[in-house]
């Protein structure tokens, strides 16, 4: 399976590369450094990967009453 650069990366989830660096610094999508340095890491993404990351995050939400509103009742205190 090809790696994927971190623009082809940020195409596919639809995010900007700040994004995408703050989201691998913070441990939250996998990648694999193809560099030899420590200091300046040249990382890349397998799709599996960031479909598994999507698949993660993604939220349903639930429908919307259809009901009113319940109807406040007045009470008189003398």
């Amino acid at each position: 399976m090809p790696l994927l650069t971190p623009e082809q990366a940020c195409a596919e989830l639809g995010i900007g590369e700040d994004t995408l660096r703050a989201l691998r610094k913070a441990g939250e999508i996998p990648y694999v450094n193809i560099g030899q340095g420590k200091k300046r890491e040249t990382p890349r993404y397998e799709l599996d990967d960031l479909n598994a990351w999507k698949a993660k995050r993604k939220k349903v939400a639930s429908c919307p009453s259809i009901e009113g509103p319940i109807p406040r009742t007045a009470s008189i205190r003398c």
